[in-house]
């Protein structure tokens, strides 16, 4: 029998990346809230100020609280690829 893991940390979770264009140029972060209208307002405050930095969105996703790691990820931004 296999384990699914859950989201268990009873918080929705934004997960971030960012980058200048290169490999090397990557970042990342991941983030709680309280509710799904709250992680898609982090998005998008995050979103306009790497934007300020010049930081292209290399990815953006978020999960429900009890929603399974494998297949519960909302996806927010595909993105823009680097070099």
């Amino acid at each position: 029998m296999t384990t699914e893991y859950v989201n268990d940390t009873g918080k929705w979770l934004l997960s971030f990346g960012i980058h200048r264009g290169t490999l090397t140029s990557r970042d990342s972060e991941q983030t709680r809230h309280g509710s799904e209208a709250e992680a898609r307002r982090q998005y998008q405050e995050s979103k306009k100020a790497y934007a300020d930095l010049g930081m292209q969105v290399w990815y953006a996703k978020m999960i429900q609280p009890g929603a399974p790691y494998s297949t519960g990820w909302i996806v927010l931004d595909s993105g823009t690829p680097y070099s």
